[in-house]
């Protein structure tokens, strides 16, 4: 099966019923840079919209969390709340809403997929996700863990990702090291 193929409708969602994905390896986000990027959506609009899949009664994102969280941010300001304060927010983690109302209020487009095989779901997110520049090397050895957990060879793991085999089995090797050691290399 083609990852690039997947089918897609667009469809308006609220902020409120989208969720992060399950497929995400990826637990740093940078505030610098969703302020950054919320900047841009406010000026130019959002380009490329989040990919998500319906989930029990809400939608998962397959790929664009920080678009997702940057527009959650843009809807959150206001008030009391200033952007770099919102952005604040998401970065640490999704926002809440039940707490934050607005989200209820105020959609974005979205991409939403119409496949339910979740094993192309997660390696389309996986790959996606591998596609970053700014991933840490354990986010990164995750993904390829992911894949190989999908029955996944390295070599497999390499023409999906554009990476070569020796690379994938060193980044996997970082999952071999000690929590405590993973612990640090993270923050």
């Amino acid at each position: 099966m083609n990852i690039n193929t997947i089918p897609t409708i667009e469809k308006s969602i609220p902020l409120s019923q989208i969720k992060p994905g399950r497929y995400q390896h990826r637990r740093i986000f940078n505030a610098g840079k969703l302020l950054d990027l919320a900047g841009s959506i406010k000026e130019s609009g959002l380009i490329q919209p989040p990919l998500v899949y319906q989930q029990n009664g809400h939608y998962e994102l397959l790929a664009g969390e920080r678009r997702w969280r940057a527009m959650c941010a843009l809807a959150m300001a206001g008030g009391n709340l200033s952007l770099e304060q919102a952005v604040g927010i998401v970065s640490l983690a999704p926002p809440d809403p039940d707490r934050w109302q607005v989200l209820h209020q105020v959609s974005t487009p979205a991409l939403l997929s119409q496949s339910d095989d979740p094993t192309h779901l997660q390696t389309v997110a996986t790959v996606e996700n591998l596609q970053r520049e700014d991933l840490t090397p354990l986010e990164e050895a995750r993904d390829f863990a992911a894949l190989r957990e999908l029955g996944n060879s390295n070599v497999r793991i390499a023409k999906l990702t554009g990476r070569n085999t020796s690379y994938i089995k060193g980044m996997l090797d970082w999952l071999e090291l000690e929590p405590e050691i993973q612990a640090l290399l993270e923050s």
